[in-house]
């Protein structure tokens, strides 16, 4: 079966940070809602699990919980998704649109603290 390209090469364009938050996304056109956990972060984008297949191209608005008093709220596009072998488990790749500078500065300073 196939789930789209490679997710994990070397094209990224900022630094990530492995880091296991909590996250709750809307699958726009579907008006689907599923809990996930991220796997890394960047100020461009997530990649995460979660228990079923989110297609390449979706949009998908996010919420993550960067602490416990900080949430933050984005919008972005799947880019990847992929199965995890012997699993019921999908990684996806999230890239963001539209980031207000506020919110890259919240995912900038969360990476630059655990560094």
């Amino acid at each position: 079966m196939y789930y789209s390209a490679a997710p994990y090469d070397d094209r990224r364009r900022a630094q990530r940070l492995k880091a296991k938050l909590t996250a709750h996304c809307e699958l726009r056109a579907e008006k689907k809602y599923s809990n996930v956990l991220t796997q890394d972060i960047s100020e461009g984008g997530i990649r995460m699990l979660s228990d079923g297949f989110i297609p390449r191209l979706s949009k998908i608005a996010v919420q993550v919980n960067l602490s416990p008093r900080k949430l933050i709220e984005l919008n972005g596009e799947i880019k990847w998704s992929q199965r995890v072998a012997y699993s019921n488990y999908y990684q996806t790749g999230l890239e963001f649109k539209d980031v207000s500078p506020d919110i890259k500065r919240s995912i900038s300073e969360y990476i630059a603290t655990r560094n």
